[in-house]
């Protein structure tokens, strides 16, 4: 989709309706997609979530696992096969140094203005 025909989408409102409606963390997966894709610094404003929820978030994302994994450290389950437990940090150890070396800037700043960002 060409740049002219997507922001044609989002000010006539066609595209936007629909995105407004969905849940918080299904925008920021989307929002952070797009940043993930674009070639140049990022700068990524959240006034809903912490820096850290972002990057775990994003980690998920890159990883292709559910957010639950992560959070609940289903990864170092003990019943499972010590290969498996260490690929799989080996795994997530690998995109994290990735994600730390994209030029992406996460601002948290709960209440930041517009001329704020601007600056």
């Amino acid at each position: 989709m060409s740049s002219k025909v997507s922001r044609t989408m989002w000010s006539k409102g066609k595209l936007s309706d629909h995105f407004k409606e969905l849940p918080i963390a299904i925008k920021t997966a989307f929002e952070l997609g797009i940043a993930l894709n674009v070639a140049k610094t990022v700068a990524f404003y959240s006034m809903e979530m912490e820096g850290a929820e972002i990057y775990e978030r994003l980690l998920s994302n890159v990883l292709k696992v559910p957010m639950n994994t992560l959070i609940d450290r289903h990864f170092q389950d003990k019943r499972r096969p010590k290969a498996i437990r260490d690929e799989k940090l080996l795994r997530i150890e690998k995109v994290t140094q990735h994600l730390k070396k994209l030029p992406l800037k996460i601002n948290d700043k709960p209440h930041i203005s517009v001329n704020e960002i601007r600056a």
